[in-house]
């Protein structure tokens, strides 16, 4: 067992109060027990900032399609420092993952944070070792609390599936072909690219001059002897790359949660919405 002295016994954290009645408060700040002693698997965290989704507005106001723990803390996605632990230092930077019961792939079960057990919005957390991982040393907690959802391309993959199955049904191979056939030669405003290097040219290629290609991830195979073929296709190419900072929409102190979930239920955000503790 890990020592007990010094360590916190008391926890603050935002529940869902499950009351739906028009006026009452949909969220509730409480203090709670801390479970302790730690075993030697678990890791105390000590929360920096917690960024929400809109899936956490929706949880609090009663509109989540699946069923959730009952009085539930919020948040699936935060940024914290190790305080005890046995394989990591103390000190590290880390965060969960999202869905603690499929962490290889291979498991059978599925658990999401904040719907089949308790969430993030809190100023500690225990987590087993295996479900943390490292984070960047280099960003500031509000950044890095953003990277468990928004930094990782784990939805982009099946919709990189689907397109795929879809041009496979169509008998299409050099796609970009039919995207100038479909556009009148014009070419598309927007492509979202993440299947690496081949489908990158393919992408510049049925986009419209003033386009913008934006690459969100690397799901396929990486040659960059084929981005030669970028240079040829186009008259004049502008590359960027998107900060942290360009996709927050605002940071909200972790006492401002109540305030903070009613501003993404209303949809006035546009972009990430973070706590910081």
């Amino acid at each position: 067992m890990l020592e007990s002295a010094n360590l916190p016994t008391h926890r603050r954290a935002w529940r869902h109060t499950d009351d739906f009645t028009p006026g009452a408060p949909q969220v509730k700040l409480v203090v709670e027990p801390f479970p302790l002693p730690l075993s030697p698997t678990q890791v105390l965290i000590k929360v920096r900032a917690v960024a929400l989704n809109y899936r956490d507005a929706h949880i609090a106001n009663g509109g989540n399609p699946w069923p959730v723990l009952a009085n539930g803390i919020l948040g699936n996605d935060d940024a914290g420092e190790v305080v005890a632990a046995v394989s990591f230092v103390v000190g590290d930077r880390v965060a969960p993952v999202i869905a603690t019961e499929f962490v290889t792939s291979r498991e059978t079960g599925l658990s999401w944070l904040a719907a089949d057990e308790d969430g993030v919005l809190a100023d500690y957390l225990v987590f087993d070792e295996k479900l943390l991982a490292k984070l960047p040393l280099h960003l500031e907690w509000v950044n890095c609390s953003i990277i468990p959802c928004a930094g990782t391309m784990s939805c982009g993959q099946k919709e990189f599936v689907k397109v795929r199955k879809l041009m496979s049904g169509t008998g299409a191979r050099i796609w970009h072909t039919n995207v100038l056939g479909l556009t009148d030669g014009v070419g598309v405003d927007l492509v979202l690219e993440n299947g690496g290097t081949p489908s990158l040219v393919q992408s510049v290629k049925f986009t419209r001059i003033g386009g913008i290609v934006s690459q969100v991830g690397y799901l396929g195979e990486q040659n960059p002897a084929q981005l030669e073929g970028i240079f040829t296709s186009v008259p004049r190419l502008s590359a960027t790359k998107l900060g942290f900072d360009d996709i927050m929409d605002s940071v909200f102190e972790f006492e401002q949660a109540e305030e903070a979930i009613s501003y993404l239920w209303e949809g006035r955000q546009v972009g990430k919405l973070v706590l910081r503790l």
